[in-house]
């Protein structure tokens, strides 16, 4: 039976396929304070066999951005990827954390999103 996590307010993150993650579109901001996005119907992923060990999914900012000869940016499409370390690199979020069974295949998703932080300077205060 396939389990489904909250992506964003109206995606999911879910699997059922044996080693396939589906991760639905959204947003985030990495440790930079940039908008990364994963645009369309999102994307799926297939989580490597081999390993009982828990691998992390990230939503990483194009380091570096592609740039087209005339120097205009071309795609600025944040890309999934799964790593062993639930480590984020500044330029990414974590996601998702795939726990797998003896034989490597998912055994589970556990949601690892954290809120959006205020990076304002100032304290704000109600004004009423």
């Amino acid at each position: 039976m396939a389990v489904s996590i909250p992506a964003d307010a109206t995606r999911c993150l879910h699997y059922g396929d044996g080693n396939r993650v589906t991760v639905g579109s959204g947003a985030g901001f990495d440790a930079m304070g940039r908008f990364l996005v994963l645009p369309g119907e999102g994307a799926s992923l297939t989580v490597p066999g081999g390993s009982s060990a828990s691998c992390y999914v990230h939503l990483l900012f194009p380091n570096p951005a592609p740039v087209g000869e005339d120097g205009t940016t071309l795609d600025l499409a944040a890309a999934l990827r799964i790593g062993d370390t639930d480590e984020v690199p500044d330029n990414g979020v974590l996601l998702a954390e795939i726990r797998r069974d003896a034989a490597g295949v998912v055994a589970g998703v556990v949601d690892r999103r954290q809120p959006v932080r205020s990076r304002l300077p100032a304290q704000l205060t109600d004004a009423g």
